[in-house]
């Protein structure tokens, strides 16, 4: 495994990392805990190259859904549950890092996120595999302008009601995909009828 993160974190991209951490001594490497082990082998490497602490608090309870066979809007009702191993208060005042393997939706961060933000931790960074930085996470203001301009501030709220979040909370690629819908109906249709899992 140490091999194959030797190859993925080449020293361009660990630079990024470490220039996004800044102040080192404060930065937390937080692997989200499951029976994938790898986002906790990447937070080992990482520790050992840049130095920072590591949580283990943040376990992703499993259910009985296969999360592969989900779409984008069945993703959206059938959110991601955490139990805390560890006081996520812990974390409070350090520049925390969410670690995963990979970023399909980016549903589990997602709502890794919402689970530390909701106990006043604030999120400085995702890291997987595959990206780091320059993939986004969340929707930019232009985005979530078009957003509220085509569903309006009401259809707006419907979304929030339907779905349980904020659309700040959504990820860039459930936005982008939500604006390729028609209309705020079709929109609502869809994730309401996502529920109906085959």
């Amino acid at each position: 495994v140490t091999e194959l993160l030797k190859k993925v974190y080449t020293q361009e991209r660990v630079d990024k990392i470490k220039k996004q951490m800044s102040n080192i001594d404060n930065g937390v490497f937080v692997p989200i805990v499951s029976s994938n082990l790898l986002p906790g082998y990447i937070a080992e490497y990482l520790k050992s190259i840049l130095n920072g602490e590591i949580f283990t608090g943040l376990k992703l309870i499993n259910t009985q859904i296969q999360r592969k066979s989900l779409n984008i809007w069945q993703r959206l009702l059938n959110p991601r549950n955490f139990e805390s191993l560890e006081s996520i208060e812990n974390l409070q005042d350090k520049k925390v890092f969410i670690i995963d393997d990979q970023f399909t939706t980016g549903g589990t961060v997602r709502d890794a996120v919402k689970l530390l933000n909701e106990n006043s931790i604030n999120v400085s960074g995702i890291i997987t595999l595959g990206t780091s930085w320059c993939r986004r996470f969340s929707p930019d203001a232009y985005l979530l302008k078009c957003f509220v301009n085509k569903f309006s501030d009401n259809g707006t709220q419907d979304i929030e009601n339907i779905t349980g979040y904020k659309i700040y909370q959504f990820t860039f690629r459930e936005v982008t995909e939500m604006l390729k819908v028609k209309n705020l109906e079709s929109l609502k249709i869809k994730i309401m009828n996502a529920d109906e899992l085959e």
